[in-house]
């Protein structure tokens, strides 16, 4: 029981943070706990879980909904818990050989193409973003390197950014001092020039710390590209050491969000094999020799639009939610009757999903999560509206908090499937579909959207394939349910005479 309780929270912790907890490292994490444990004065694993869970759900971790002050302290456990648990260990000019690819390649193409491509009168930019900064090391790094390019820093407008999930590793960083540990892989030069001794320690230029900023950032949950908090429109974002810790669909959100963060052109670098086994179609790969670099093409590549039909003529969905065969109200969890308040209020938030009152929906999702913060429904349904307002990485949030729900549900699996396809992610997508035919032989729309998939990609003999098994199911449903159940803008039963005519 209790080694069951603490992978639960090792998986809300993979969940609010992407951090994988390792078989290996599950001694080490136990004793993190406790200690978090006996901060609290909390008896047992059991007790420190639902407190955890209290946390994301009432401050909606997953929906990113503001919520009260009266709510600080459950908000703070979960940074003191990451904080305690995140590894710290960096170094000045780590992989010598990457930061060679940044002096001598990656950093003089972009700030000669950013000057020729500045508008006549106004300064060129340039945008650096270290993510996953833990004491700064490697974002100061960066700005010496700068400083000995002799990057004309007056000249400019830039932002050279750090973030990491660790409160104590981000003060550090903006403390600017450091031990003679950080420095055991550079020359004594490379010290005396950019550091001050000051006592046992020693403390970084005061014009190179003025070049840098830092902030909080938890990159699997925090929203980005946005405005409002200066992750937008990145030359180049740094992300090494950070991935090997993270969990592979983790990873995959978050590098589609720095996809959509970098500029076009933009320079993505990460540790040298963090990336092995994902899917880095989005990116172009440039080989220094010294190290590979992923760049976002010029010409941004538009994903794979989940509205397209069969290639046979299948009608194409209004929206995402129109996608689905059952709602989220539907076979996975059925109304009870007589109705009471909650399943009136779902009824009401369906009714305005498919009327695309996509914020009323989230507003009220947000209002009954206080009371009723384990119902599935409610996260299906704020799921959908944020896949339809295009906040993907919210969606799939909430998609995954359905699913720890009701693990063996097909709905978020298969808005994840068009989520995915939005995203460009193709593998993924027909993946997700296979796990929905898995749960479910008779998933109707699953087979209908594989088939779309295969139409698209020429594979005609597993497009058929999937059209037979579509056909099959339908031709033993009640002729009824053909009629109330959907797929793509059309019922069941005009897709089962659709069939019937091209077979």
């Amino acid at each position: 029981m209790v080694q069951d309780t603490l992978k639960k929270i090792a998986h809300l912790v993979t969940l609010y943070a992407g951090i994988k907890i390792r078989e290996q490292d599950y001694d080490q994490f136990t004793s993190k706990v406790q200690a978090r444990m006996k901060a609290l004065g909390i008896a047992t694993l059991d007790d420190y879980y639902q407190l955890l869970l209290k946390a994301t759900q009432m401050k909606n971790v997953f929906l990113n909904y503001q919520t009260s002050s009266s709510l600080q302290p459950y908000e703070q456990e979960w940074q003191n818990l990451l904080t305690s648990i995140t590894i710290t260990e960096t170094y000045f000019l780590r992989d010598f050989n990457q930061f060679k690819v940044l002096k001598d390649n990656v950093l003089p193409e972009i700030i000669d193409r950013k000057q020729r491509e500045a508008r006549l009168g106004t300064l060129p930019s340039l945008r650096i973003w270290s993510a996953g900064c833990s004491t700064g090391d490697e974002l100061y790094s960066i700005a010496i390197l700068l400083e000995e390019m002799k990057f004309p820093w007056d000249r400019w407008n830039f932002l050279l950014l750090g973030t990491d999930i660790n409160d104590i590793a981000l003060e550090i960083a903006r403390k600017g001092t450091y031990s003679n540990w950080s420095f055991r892989q550079v020359n004594p030069e490379f010290q005396r020039t950019y550091f001050r001794h000051r006592l046992q320690s020693w403390m970084i230029d005061r014009s190179i710390k003025s070049r840098a900023t830092f902030q909080y950032c938890n990159l699997l949950h925090d929203d980005f590209p946005t405005a409002h908090n200066s992750l937008h429109h990145f030359d180049l974002i740094v992300c090494r050491n950070v991935f090997i810790y993270f969990e592979s669909q983790a990873i995959a959100h978050v590098l589609q969000k720095f996809y959509e963060t970098l500029n076009p052109l933009g320079y993505l670098m990460t540790g040298h094999t963090e990336l092995h086994g994902q899917n880095l179609k989005i990116f172009s790969v440039r080989n220094f020799g010294e190290s590979i670099i992923y760049q976002r093409p010029e010409k941004t590549r538009s994903p794979l639009n989940a509205t397209d039909g069969l290639a046979t003529g299948l009608p194409a969905p209004k929206s995402l939610s129109e996608s689905f065969s059952t709602s989220p109200l539907g076979q996975n969890s059925p109304i009870a009757s007589p109705l009471n308040s909650l399943d009136l209020q779902l009824l009401n938030l369906k009714k305005l999903l498919g009327s695309e009152k996509y914020l009323e929906v989230l507003e009220t999702v947000y209002q009954l999560l206080q009371n009723h913060s384990n119902c599935f429904e409610l996260f299906v349904l704020a799921a959908e509206a944020h896949a339809n307002l295009g906040e993907y990485q919210k969606a799939k949030a909430s998609c995954w908090r359905a699913l720890e729900i009701q693990e063996f549900a097909t709905s978020p699996y298969l808005l994840l499937a068009h989520i995915a396809e939005e995203e460009g992610d193709i593998m993924q997508t027909k993946q997700l579909l296979k796990k929905v035919i898995y749960l479910d032989p008779n998933a109707v729309s699953a087979y209908f959207y594989l088939a779309s998939i295969y139409a698209r990609e020429k594979d005609m003999d597993k497009s058929k394939k999937m059209q037979a098994s579509a056909l099959r199911i339908l031709q033993k449903l009640p002729d009824e349910l053909k009629q109330s159940q959907s797929y793509m803008g059309s019922s069941w039963a005009d897709l089962e005479e659709h069939l019937l005519v091209i077979r």
